[in-house]
């Protein structure tokens, strides 16, 4: 994936759109790819970088620690800004539900371009405010949503992305595996 087609890719995500140029271009250049094999821990409680992620391809299940799964996040949609602007410990792991592609947003880009920002910090506070609550309401008892999984065969992109010349492959995320919560079978089971 070259510099442009990341960039065009970003503003497609909602919560990104009132970027500048300047600084999504800094974005583009700070970040990186980063390749998730199917079921690996890419954030959570004590696992991970410190990074905010935007999914490009495939799908990131989100779930408490030995809790219910939250939220299946896909393409253009976002995940680790609960902890960057809260100033806390990881809330939840965000594991990959597929074969992965995601671009990280390391912590200092995050906070020099993304909360600088006042249209997409207010976006962010709300989204993380949100997410923070029905994890709240769901530790203290609330049902968890009912979710049906994606199908991973939609998912999954049967054809190689080539690399360019000029290009490095994407980066393998995080530490080798982390403790993993139990599974409860019902959610995922798949139809």
């Amino acid at each position: 994936m070259t510099d442009q087609q990341l960039q065009d890719e970003l503003t497609q995500v909602r919560m990104l759109s009132a970027l500048t140029y300047p600084a999504l271009r800094r974005l583009t250049r700070e970040g990186r790819l980063v390749k998730a094999r199917e079921d690996q821990v890419i954030i959570g409680p004590g696992v991970g970088s410190t990074g905010f992620f935007v999914v490009i391809e495939g799908s990131v299940a989100v779930h408490l620690p030995h809790g219910p799964i939250l939220a299946y996040l896909g393409p253009r949609q976002v995940f680790g800004e609960i902890a960057l602007l809260e100033g806390r410990e990881r809330t939840a792991f965000c594991r990959a539900y597929t074969e992965c592609l995601l671009f990280e947003i390391p912590f200092g880009a995050f906070h020099s371009d993304l909360v600088a920002n006042d249209v997409i910090r207010t976006g962010m506070e709300q989204t993380s405010r949100r997410r923070y609550s029905e994890q709240e309401a769901i530790r203290h008892g609330a049902p968890p949503p009912d979710l049906t999984p994606p199908a991973r065969e939609e998912l999954l992109d049967d054809e190689p992305e080539e690399l360019l010349d000029d290009e490095e492959p994407p980066a393998e995320a995080g530490p080798a595996r982390a403790p993993e919560p139990p599974r409860p079978p019902a959610i995922y089971a798949t139809a």
